[in-house]
């Protein structure tokens, strides 16, 4: 097992790489800040990130959703690593 420091290091490592900004068409960034801008996950990249390190089906299904946010994706990889992502059901 992991230590949770380095779990949180990977999380914010595959967050901040897998992630992009996207703006709603009415608020254009700002130089003074990022507005209401939204880090969404590229599924996609992930995805193929995921499946390279041959990371089962089901954890790729789940992590690989095009509507999950940064925040969301980061709280994901940290319960796995306390066990609460995966449930008796998905655990095989």
């Amino acid at each position: 097992m992991i230590s949770r420091r380095t779990t949180l290091l990977i999380s914010n490592m595959v967050c901040d790489k897998f992630t992009t900004k996207t703006y709603s068409p009415y608020d254009l960034p700002s130089p003074y800040s990022d507005g209401d801008a939204e880090c969404l996950v590229d599924a996609n990249n992930l995805r193929d990130f995921l499946f390279e390190f041959n990371v089962d089906g089901y954890t790729i299904d789940y992590l690989c959703l095009d509507y999950l946010t940064k925040e969301s994706l980061k709280e994901y990889i940290l319960n796995m690593h306390t066990g609460r992502f995966y449930s008796t059901q998905n655990y095989k």
